[in-house]
């Protein structure tokens, strides 16, 4: 049975980076899922949770429903009263984003007339202890740059088609007219506290770029990062962050105040050690992995408490956990690690074990702060049969307790899926999974009994015995073992079949697996071919260096020889597909190798020269960053060594190419829009078979186009593989 487009491009699954979280009676779990992206967006809605749909669903019937149920509105970020079931989220119902309550007796209520201005899904509100007042972002009065915050911003130089000379740029560094950077104006907000009860409202942090917050013990004060600009070095680049303090509730002018400048962050990985001191964990490339404090007077410089050469606290969106004592719980390194704070002393909790730590999970202090035995409970990965779980530890002496394990894919707490709760009668964990063939769902573990019970069906329209099997392949390259996942389609007989393989240089695919269709991406939903009679194979690239496209080549052919060992299939039509820099990938395989009978390109570049030169007047230097760093890495300026510019440029060897080439592009993608039409018109000049298809208006990511520029999008590359191969 053929998966319909409607359903690839509608699957229902939470989320990436939005709450999942259970209410303080145990009742009710809220969620955002995934949804249709709208037309045009209402003031306050980003492109990041456009088309989200806050959902809530009652644990005690296995039911559940859309808050808000109206086409083309966005609900987005729910987050429960500590005190209550009260549920505070963000909706665009009457045609702006505002802060809005729900009750299970008076239904839901839009508080204050404030237009809420938060960009990204993980900023929700945030509830003081008592339950009465919301930190909310909300929108300025002035001072707003919107062409950051919804990302089909193309390459218009103009915001005004009136405005005659918008902005002028010199090469020694200044410029005129509005700030250069999209990705900080995305951050543009003010900070308000909202009464729950009366509905006054009060700013209190004003003219700022504002990302997380998190409410000092005593309820007094608030910490956020406030987004400073890009910071450059050696081929990075990276926002760096202001950590910020104010006052809640005391009468204030509107300012905030600077306790640490430029910290490199990705996400709120800050939080109160006491109510005097902020700890904090860095990331990205340009952070030293070190575990920082400071304290909020002000006086004394930010300084490491914790810092090894061997592991580094490079954590994303998940902040230092405080224990009673003063030490401090850490996840790095697939591992837990504890800070001894009367020594400083870094220990791993647990030693030597196979599992790979991914998250310690939110949980009810009595079990944290048993003096005898406090324990946590920790998502773990098994990464040889990708087996996901969790686990009790007992922080006192490393002792673990196995909970649940399975073969299907779990999310993070602090990327939407887990969520603890414990009432007086129940202790459980509820959870999103999903596995190759099985759309994601809700499930429910009993921690007393250790049983799990499927609550929710959230695509029940699929049937997983319906989808093909999943197996892994293994081959050798050089020293070293690399994997692939290979899909074959239901129903398969035995003779051969034809297979598309999805490319992308660089990242370990294999680790998709468990993800429904073998992608965390509905757009690229694997079982579209399976259903179809293909298969499916998906090869783990790895680069290093600064020679790309050889790496690519000596890898994709070691891994197209491992494929075609498999009896399943027919060597004679091998087609292939990517995006982004996949699209780059599949560019350099067809030019390079001859196992392909087909090509689909999704945004791709084929030209280094002209992508590091590409100019974004938000953004002068990114593309050059992108190139000498980033994922191509190739290290130097064209200036230095244009000849490797060249050489890792598929364009000057698409004379060698023999595949018919489907490229589909964006016309607002500010990053590959200008790529697609030069590789069309050389393509054409050279005789080669090729299609290009433009989508008015649409940016890099087909994920967040519109419903049916995705539809056309899916059948035009199935299509195209059904004449070519």
């Amino acid at each position: 049975m053929k998966l319909a487009f409607e359903t690839i491009t509608n699957l229902r699954r939470p989320a990436f980076r939005f709450p999942f979280t259970v209410s303080p009676s145990g009742r009710w779990l809220a969620f955002t899922l995934t949804g249709v992206r709208p037309t045009g967006l209402s003031p306050g809605v980003s492109s990041d949770v456009a088309g989200s749909v806050q959902w809530l669903f009652d644990l005690t019937t296995n039911r559940g429903i859309p808050i808000i149920a109206e086409p083309g509105r966005s609900s987005w970020s729910g987050i429960w009263s500590p005190v209550e079931d009260t549920l505070a989220f963000y909706c665009d119902l009457g045609g702006e984003a505002g802060l809005w309550l729900w009750r299970e007796n008076s239904g839901i209520m839009r508080l204050t007339r404030h237009v809420v201005r938060p960009f990204f899904g993980f900023e929700s509100p945030v509830w003081s202890s008592d339950g009465r007042f919301l930190i909310v972002k909300v929108m300025p009065l002035e001072g707003i740059d919107d062409s950051g915050f919804d990302f089909p911003t193309g390459n218009n130089f103009c915001a005004k088609e009136t405005i005659s000379v918008y902005k002028t740029f010199k090469a020694d560094g200044s410029s005129s007219g509005p700030p250069s950077e999209t990705w900080l104006s995305r951050y543009r907000a003010e900070l308000a506290r909202i009464d729950s009860v009366t509905e006054e409202s009060q700013i209190i942090a004003e003219g700022l770029h504002p990302l997380g917050v998190a409410v000092s013990q005593d309820g007094t004060l608030l910490v956020f990062a406030n987004a400073a600009g890009l910071q450059k070095n050696a081929g990075h680049q990276q926002m760096a962050y202001d950590l910020s303090v104010a006052p809640i509730h005391a009468a204030s002018d509107g300012t905030a105040r600077c306790i640490a400048k430029n910290v490199y962050l990705e996400g709120p990985t800050f939080t109160w050690y006491d109510c005097r001191t902020i700890v904090y964990t860095t990331a990205g490339s340009l952070a030293d992995g070190a575990l920082w404090a400071v304290h909020i007077d002000g006086k004394s410089a930010p300084y490491p408490i914790a810092f090894s050469e061997q592991v580094k606290f490079n954590r994303y969106f998940d902040p230092p956990m405080i224990l009673a004592n003063g030490d401090v719980l850490l996840v790095a390194k697939g591992g837990l690690w504890r800070m001894i704070r009367e020594t400083g002393e870094l220990v791993r909790v647990i030693q030597d074990w196979d599992r790979q730590i991914i998250a310690v999970l939110p949980m009810d202090r009595s079990g944290i702060e048993n003096h005898e035995h406090p324990n946590v409970i920790v998502q773990t990965r098994e990464p040889k049969k990708e087996r996901n779980g969790f686990y009790r530890v007992d922080l006192s002496n490393g002792l673990k307790e196995l909970l649940h394990e399975e073969p299907r894919k779990h999310f993070p707490w602090y990327m939407g899926g887990t969520a603890y709760s414990k009432t007086a009668h129940k202790e459980k964990i509820i959870y999103a999974a999903e596995s190759e063939n099985e759309p994601p769902a809700l499930y429910s573990l009993d921690l007393h009994t250790k049983e799990v019970q499927k609550i929710g069906a959230l695509n029940p329209e699929i049937c997983p015995e319906s989808l093909g099997a999943v197996r892994t392949v293994v081959w050798k390259f050089g020293d070293r073992k690399r994997k692939g996942i290979l899909m074959l389609p239901a129903g398969h007989s035995g003779e051969l079949v034809p297979v598309i393989v999805r490319v992308y240089g660089g990242i370990k695919q294999s680790e998709q697996m468990r993800f429904f269709g073998c992608t965390p991406w509905s757009i690229d939903n694997h079982h579209l071919f399976t259903s179809r009679g293909y298969a499916v194979f998906i090869p783990d690239l790895p680069i290093s260096g600064s020679e790309p496209a050889d790496r690519i080549r000596e890898g994709l052919d070691a891994a197209i020889q491992a494929l075609v060992s498999q009896p399943e299939i027919d060597r004679e039509r091998i087609g292939i597909i990517g995006h982004s820099f996949g699209g780059y990938t599949v560019l350099v395989g067809v030019t390079r190798l001859k196992w392909f009978k087909a090509a689909a390109v999704s945004s791709g570049f084929a030209n280094l020269i002209s992508l590091a030169t590409h100019f974004d007047p938000k953004a002068p230097d990114e593309f050059y960053v992108k190139v000498e760093g980033g994922q191509l890495a190739l290290q130097e300026t064209i200036w230095d060594n244009y000849k490797r510019y060249v050489a890792n440029s598929p364009l000057f060897e698409f004379d060698d190419l023999d595949a018919p080439v489907l490229l589909l592009q964006g016309t607002s993608d500010p990053i590959c829009a200008s790529q697609a039409g030069p590789i069309y018109s050389a393509l054409r000049r050279l005789g080669k078979t090729a299609e290009l298809v433009l989508y008015n208006g649409e940016d890099h990511s087909p994920l967040y186009w519109k419903a049916e520029n995705k539809r056309d999008y899916l059948e035009r590359i199935v299509k195209w593989f059904e004449q070519y191969l």
